[in-house]
């Protein structure tokens, strides 16, 4: 997002420069343009500083209109002349910056496979903030607090989907369950990872997650990728109210019953023992 309000700061020679006016403009492609104008008069006194680094710094996020395109590109470049009072004018090469977002789809299943309605989840960032998303799950912003994150609901086919995230790591944490199932004893990490090329394009991007620390990061890939969006699919299971959350497996049901039948095996160790003393 560009706007009037952007913060800009030139520097030439390492020295802060202020005699120069910002001109933000929105274009019909939906991309914005700003320019720099420097004024000639008093550049044209810095005849110290010729050969001089000009840097010009500002700052920029991408709004919720472009966090669903996968390549948000940045260009610079800038026009100049060796000769202020003069008009002729010369132009630097175009430097492009690429920004990537991404689309994730979970889907909210029971250990059976059936889709669950009505779960809720907030997502940490790996900051410790947390995040905000529009209506249609953009990515808006961060907040400092878990009450204050937007909470996303699956909906009547369990999915849930949010866009807008940029490489990193995340947390899906699930505040609320779906009613008859229990929230799980885990959270679900998951690692956005993109390897860019030697221009900085996106060349693959992969999804890593685990739900549970005693269990290796799975690995999921990307299911769509064209010019629009870049979206990973994956599924998050809860267990039925009365039993232990499990990630999917049966580990945790053969220990409660073998625990119940060391117990068993206990009583009746000890009521033959009452009786043998009776």
């Amino acid at each position: 997002t560009l706007t009037d309000n952007t913060a800009v700061t030139v520097t030439i020679g390492g020295e802060t420069y202020t005699a120069w006016t910002k001109n933000v403009t929105p274009n019909v492609d939906g991309t914005t343009t700003l320019t720099i104008t420097f004024n000639p008069t008093e550049f044209a006194k810095l005849k110290d500083k010729t050969g001089a680094e000009i840097k010009i710094t500002y700052s920029a996020v991408l709004n919720k209109d472009a966090a669903t395109i996968l390549d948000n590109t940045n260009e610079v470049k800038i026009e100049y002349s060796n000769n202020p009072t003069t008009d002729g004018t010369g132009t630097t090469n175009t430097d492009v910056i690429h920004v990537y977002t991404y689309k994730i789809d979970f889907t909210k299943k029971n250990t059976a496979g059936l889709a669950l309605p009505g779960a809720k989840f907030v997502l940490k960032l790996s900051d410790g903030k947390f995040a905000t998303f529009d209506e249609k799950g953009v990515f808006t912003g961060t907040v400092a607090t878990k009450e204050e994150a937007t909470v996303l609901t699956s909906d009547d086919n369990g999915n849930i989907a949010i866009s807008g995230l940029k490489a990193g790591t995340y947390t899906l944490i699930e505040t609320e369950a779906p009613s008859g199932y229990s929230v799980p004893n885990f959270e679900f990490v998951f690692t956005i990872s993109q390897k860019l090329d030697e221009n900085g394009k996106l060349e693959t991007a992969t999804f890593d997650y685990t739900t549970d620390e005693n269990l290796k990061a799975a690995k999921g890939y990307m299911t769509d990728k064209t010019n629009t969006s870049a979206s990973f699919a994956i599924e998050v299971l809860n267990a039925k109210e009365g039993s232990l959350p499990t990630t999917g497996g049966i580990g945790t049901t053969i220990f409660t019953v073998a625990g119940i039948a060391v117990m068993a095996v206990a009583v009746v160790a000890l009521v033959a023992h009452n009786k043998k003393n009776d």
